[in-house]
């Protein structure tokens, strides 16, 4: 397996030299900070965003960067728009997808890898919270902020209607009737984070959007800290999976996500698939056959602290069972090599955030990176990209 370091490989930033100095706050504040790294499918070409700081304007600018995974040639900025978001590859490798403004509303942009324009391919009245591109490329699997009480074929028009009129209205007093009204520093508006699908168009453009998870009131990703990881295609890209906790009023005091399978065919209900663990349960992530899901589950009902302990479901049999039991660390999400024979995960470990591979069958960890912070990894064919 090739390991190629994303923080060894980029230089981001100016080319001049300072004169030494004593390292400050400000220049702490002012250095540029690389995001989670994203390999192309065929292993040529690493995506990532850049955090930079425009210190007199008080804010951060987040853009668009690729870099060759053979560092021959020096990273480059590819998108002409800041506030860059979540890049992920097109199944072919012929471009980048990503978030970004668009008219004030958070969209899906594509571009291309050979130095074309980006342009915005989706036209929602609501922001794009996260995403994920379907194997065959042929799909988009999203989630939005909607009200639960919106028809689920217009749930996004009527979002958006609903929240012109709070907007306009010069009271602006909220009721609760229900916990959570402030989960860590995020406050509720009343909205859920929903799944939707859409189909790419052969334009390229983002098709009509179906809301797959009405009646399910729980926040997909989860909130605040949520992300797409927390949602996947089947390998074949007519089903996904999500984790989500749908407990209700007693939301606050727990931990219940549980992992569903719902088919986009809309010929059955979501299955629940991991109703027996009543401690977290996330991170699904399917074995490139179709035939296992993994995902990261706790055993203490009620306690966000808990281990993340690597799980193996069976999805023919419904058996799971934990793939490191003898490993004390606690997992992030996942990643797969395309074998389907190691896990890749990050994990604390004795003072550090290091990268670990794990054999599915017998459950030995090796450590890959051991020192200093892993931020971000990802893995494509045989080759792994650390940031």
């Amino acid at each position: 397996m090739k390991l190629a370091s994303l923080i060894a490989a980029v230089a981001v930033g100016s080319a001049a030299v300072a004169a030494p100095q004593p390292f400050d706050v400000n220049d702490l504040v002012m250095m540029d900070r690389v995001g989670a790294p994203v390999l192309s499918p065929d292993g040529k070409t690493v995506a990532f965003t850049v955090r930079s700081t425009d210190y007199d304007a008080n804010k951060g600018e987040t853009s668009l960067w690729t870099v060759a995974t053979d560092a021959g040639s020096p990273a480059k900025r590819v998108d002409e728009k800041t506030g860059a978001a979540g890049p992920q590859w097109s199944a072919d490798s012929s471009g980048v997808y990503f978030l970004a403004d668009h008219d004030d509303v958070n969209q899906l942009w594509h571009l291309p890898a050979d130095d074309g324009e980006a342009r915005v391919v989706s036209d929602l009245p609501l922001d794009i919270n996260s995403f994920r591109l379907s194997p065959q490329g042929d799909r988009v699997l999203f989630s939005a902020d909607v009200f639960m009480d919106c028809e689920s074929d217009d749930a996004l028009a009527c979002t958006d209607s609903r929240l012109k009129e709070r907007a306009d209205n010069p009271a602006t007093g909220m009721v609760y009737d229900r916990m959570f009204v402030r989960h860590w520093s995020q406050w509720s508006d009343g909205r859920r984070a929903q799944l939707f699908v859409a189909d790419l168009n052969s334009d390229g453009t983002l098709g009509q959007p179906r809301w797959l998870t009405p009646g399910m009131d729980g926040d997909i990703p989860s909130k605040p800290f949520g992300s797409s990881a927390e949602f996947a295609f089947a390998p074949d890209g007519q089903s996904v999976y999500f984790s989500v906790n749908l407990d209700g009023a007693s939301e606050p005091w727990s931990t219940d996500h549980n992992i569903w399978h719902l088919a986009l065919d809309g010929t059955s209900e979501a299955t629940n698939l991991t109703a027996g663990n009543k401690a977290w349960d996330a991170f699904p992530l399917p074995s490139p056959d179709g035939k296992t899901l993994y995902y990261l589950a706790m055993s203490v009902p009620g306690f966000e602290s808990d281990r993340f302990a690597i799980m193996a479901l069976d999805l023919e049999t419904g058996e799971s069972r934990e793939v490191a039991p003898d490993w004390d660390r606690s997992a992030s999400p996942l990643g797969l090599s395309d074998d389907g024979k190691t896990l890749y995960t990050s994990a604390d470990n004795e003072g550090s955030h290091a990268l670990f591979a794990i054999d599915v069958d017998s459950g030995e960890v090796a450590p890959l990176v051991d020192s200093g912070s892993v931020t971000g990894f990802d893995v494509a064919g045989n080759s792994t990209v650390v940031g």
